[in-house]
């Protein structure tokens, strides 16, 4: 092969390969975008977009949502995603028994009516908690600061 018809050939091979590089960087930058735009339901006022801006920020742990009856629930860790679900581990303690346990659902807002403050809609869709069950609706007032959270029965 002629020097000049190596080296075209060679040309022709790194833009090719580049090319493909290039192709394959933005299809993972688009997959990733894609991860991260999936919409929250809330409300679009600036009150409730700063609230769902810091739950979605937060990782809770020591939480405890409930009193169930003379067991204690509490979550070591509790995180709300952005497609509007939340997963939570922790345990509940029965007397002197403690049992490990996890769960996750779903969750829903109204208008903020602080930046820090909302009602909110919590629904259990899966349990292995102790005196936990699925389909638990819980209509809270939830309060944010310092990275914790308070709630209170609505």
């Amino acid at each position: 092969m002629r020097p000049t018809a190596l080296l075209s050939t060679l040309l022709i091979g790194l833009t090719t390969a580049c090319a493909n590089k290039q192709a394959s960087t933005n299809a993972q930058t688009e997959a990733s975008s894609s991860r991260s735009r999936v919409a929250t339901q809330a409300p679009d006022d600036s009150n409730s977009q700063q609230f769902v801006q810091t739950l979605l920020s937060m990782n809770i742990d020591g939480f405890s949502p409930v009193d169930s009856g003379g067991a204690k629930l509490v979550y070591n860790s509790f995180q709300f995603q952005s497609d509007n679900t939340w997963v939570a581990s922790g345990y509940v303690e029965i007397i002197d028994e403690r049992m490990e346990c996890v769960e996750n659902g779903t969750w829903s807002m109204e208008p903020a009516t602080a930046p820090n403050v909302a009602k909110m809609v919590w629904v259990i869709s899966q349990t292995d908690c102790p005196s936990r069950e699925v389909d638990t609706r819980s209509q809270l007032l939830v309060t944010l600061s310092d990275n914790r959270i308070r709630v209170e029965r609505r």
